[in-house]
C-alpha cells in the first residue's frame, strides 16, 4: 500500500506462492490462475476521496456504494473472510489478507461509506 501526495490510496496485492500457483496450474490444467486472476480483477486499485476504482479499471463513487457485505467461507476447516461492497452492477471483494495492510484499507474504505451503508461498529 502506497499514498500519494493527493491521499490515493495505491492498493497492492499480495502474490500468492508460485509453487502454490504452479500446483493449481497444473492441477486444474491452467483453469485455476485464470480464475483467480478473473477473481482479483473485482478487487480494489486505487482508493481515494472520489471512490474506488477496481484492478479492471471500473470506476464505483462513494455515494453509489448500496451495501457492504462481510462474507465468511470455511472450507475443510480453513475460514476466509472478505468484505463485499456492492454498488450497482458491481460488487468489489476486499480480502484484507492478500492486500498490503489490507486492514487500513479496509478502514478507509468504511471511513469514506456512507453513513448509513456502513456497518455497525465502523
Amino acid at each position: 500500500m502506497s499514498v500519494d501526495d493527493d491521499g490515493t490510496l495505491q492498493v497492492e496485492l499480495l502474490a500468492l506462492p508460485w509453487w502454490l500457483m504452479l500446483t493449481f496450474g497444473v492441477m486444474s490444467a491452467g483453469v485455476a490462475p485464470l480464475v483467480i486472476w478473473l477473481a482479483e480483477r473485482r478487487w480494489p486499485r486505487v482508493v481515494d476521496a472520489e471512490g474506488i476504482t477496481t484492478r479492471a479499471g471500473v470506476r464505483v463513487r462513494w455515494h453509489e456504494i448500496t451495501r457492504i457485505e462481510h462474507v465468511v467461507t470455511t472450507v475443510n476447516r480453513t475460514r476466509t473472510e472478505r468484505w463485499d461492497v456492492h454498488a450497482p452492477g458491481i460488487t468489489i471483494a476486499v480480502v484484507a489478507y492478500r492486500l498490503r495492510a489490507g486492514h487500513d484499507v479496509l478502514d478507509t474504505i468504511m471511513r469514506h461509506v456512507p453513513p448509513p451503508v456502513r456497518p455497525p461498529g465502523w
